[in-house]
């Protein structure tokens, strides 16, 4: 009923008080200079599009949401990271009278919106998995990499993402809960991720910047996806945190 929804609502209500929010500019203010581009944080601020069925989407993305504190809320990187766990869809239909399934729209989806950010196609890895038919136990994600200047120096910026929908046979793995600790099939997908990383880091690409604190880890995700984005962030955090490395996630 309508009274006992109000009422598991306010049981789980957060305080304002423990909401840390960051700076509330918004990221569409037009500059108060005509020849100045508006910015967020000192870095430009780039107009995102991508299309899911049939219906066009737009979001903005800047560098200047990684200036911020990975232990704190900015509305701006979590609009970001929502549109891109979005847009991971694993498969639009390519045919509406055959409901034929394309497996690999989803990825396509997310490289396009990694490019428009100023990612390159050779800095982009696309797990095999995300171009089949999924599979009890299995997980897809975009793990993409650029470079970027910050106020703390030159970083490396890793985004990954997690699929999000219509994983179809994944969603079994999502009451695999095991005897202790972890849910056993959340976290068997975010080792796979793991996996996925080690192999787009096969030749030792980031292990410089890694040891001198020079990453910082995007990872993002909703509903399934979102379970393992987590459990991938505290897996990244555990591992290459103390040595100065960022994750937000």
């Amino acid at each position: 009923s309508a009274a006992e929804a109000t009422a598991i609502v306010e049981e789980v209500s957060v305080p304002d008080s423990e909401i840390q929010v960051v700076d509330e500019t918004q990221l569409d203010v037009e500059a108060e200079d005509k020849d100045e581009k508006p910015s967020y944080n000192g870095h430009a601020i780039k107009d995102i599009k991508y299309s899911q069925d049939g219906t066009e989407h737009t979001f903005k993305y800047s560098e200047g949401c990684f200036e911020t504190d990975p232990n704190k809320y900015d509305p701006h990187l979590a609009t970001m990271s929502s549109s891109l766990a979005h847009a991971s869809d694993t498969y639009t239909f390519d045919n509406e009278e055959t409901k034929k399934k394309d497996y690999s729209k989803g990825a396509q989806r997310v490289v396009d919106i990694l490019n428009q950010a100023g990612f390159e196609e050779k800095d982009i890895y696309v797990s095999d998995s995300y171009r089949v038919k999924p599979t009890t136990d299995s997980v897809a994600c975009v793990i993409a990499s650029k470079d970027i200047k910050t106020e703390e120096g030159d970083k490396k910026l890793i985004s990954i993402t997690v699929r999000s929908s219509s994983y179809e046979a994944e969603w079994a793995s999502n009451v695999t809960l095991g005897t202790e600790g972890e849910a056993a099939g959340f976290a068997n997908a975010a080792n796979q991720v793991i996996g996925y990383f080690n192999d787009f880091n096969s030749d030792g690409k980031f292990d410089e910047a890694l040891a001198s604190g020079d990453v910082i880890f995007w990872v993002h995700g909703y509903s399934r996806g979102g379970a393992t984005a987590n459990l991938t962030s505290k897996r990244l955090i555990d591992a290459y945190q103390a040595d100065g490395n960022e994750v937000y996630g």
